[in-house]
């Protein structure tokens, strides 16, 4: 492959990129906008899921680990595959800002109760009990196609482990302040995807 050639397919990956950008953006502007928290899990929690974050991050954006076998191609380099990355990306972000967006004040980065807060049903938590999450797992998905090599393969691994994880405790929370309620929603509702799971 020509060196031109190439760096046209970088445009892919910066797109996720700005992806990402747009969805952090959004959660800064709108984490102002919360309720007054009633419980907040404990920091080390906190941190554990932070640094699973962002080591999930420089799996996929940091060029120097394209070395060696986990930078293996594992998805062919060529503008169809970026586009449908790019697509697959974007859509999750959007998916994951619809989700926010209807969660309003009773949104928090990390697993809390807020004061009077509610079970919200409407909008994507009428597909999936987790839209968030959802979105975040395919924005991740379109990231990883969009690097194409094994490490992205390894950093969607490792978010769906830390949703899979969050979703958990997030769970039994809600199940124990909302026991009339929650169960319900669960029995009716997916977790993640849609009629699946």
């Amino acid at each position: 492959m020509h060196a031109a050639q190439q760096n046209n397919y970088l445009i892919f990956p910066m797109v996720t990129i700005l992806c990402w950008c747009i969805f952090y953006g959004y959660w800064l502007i709108k984490a102002k906008h919360t309720k007054e928290n009633v419980y907040v899990q404990g920091i080390f929690d906190r941190i554990l899921a932070r640094a699973w974050i962002l080591a999930v991050f420089l799996l996929l954006y940091l060029p120097q680990l394209s070395a060696g076998w986990i930078g293996r191609r594992i998805v062919p380099q060529t503008y169809a595959t970026g586009i449908v990355a790019d697509v697959i990306c974007a859509a999750g972000v959007a998916f994951a800002v619809w989700a926010r967006t209807i969660l309003a004040g009773n949104w928090s980065g990390a697993v809390t109760i807020k004061k009077d807060h509610e079970i919200i049903m409407r909008g994507p938590y009428r597909f999936v009990r987790h839209p968030i999450y959802t979105g975040y797992l395919f924005a991740t998905l379109g990231s990883a196609l969009a690097v194409g090599e094994v490490r992205g393969a390894i950093a969607l691994v490792m978010i769906f482990i830390g949703i899979l994880r969050k979703m958990g405790i997030e769970e039994r929370l809600l199940s124990k302040n909302f026991p009339d309620t929650y169960p319900g929603y669960r029995r009716r509702v997916k977790r993640l995807i849609p009629f699946v799971m």
